[in-house]
């Protein structure tokens, strides 16, 4: 496999993996553990883009992507309303 391969699959699967998480963290609105999972997804992707970053320009594409991924999910999680108890209204 060629290292242009492996960049274009690497930035393939950086691409899927953050709308993914993004539009998993807004279906459930499970905001804190899907940050979570953003910052460990765009850790990881930081040190493929270090070890391929030699190989193929395209990989940059890939970090920048992980980085506004994280970004409009982390901006769509301060900017939901506070959660309610409506099952219990106070009197």
């Amino acid at each position: 496999m060629s290292s242009e391969t492996i960049a274009i699959a690497y930035d393939f699967a950086v691409i899927m993996a953050g709308i993914f998480i993004l539009l998993s963290a807004y279906t459930y609105r499970k905001f804190k553990f899907l940050l979570v999972c953003l910052s460990v997804w765009l850790v990881c992707s930081l040190s493929l883009l270090i070890h391929f970053a030699a190989f193929s320009a395209l990989v940059i594409a890939g970090g920048a992507t992980g980085v506004v991924v994280l970004t409009a999910a982390f901006l769509t999680y301060r900017t939901l309303p506070a959660h309610s108890d409506a099952g219990n209204p106070e009197e």
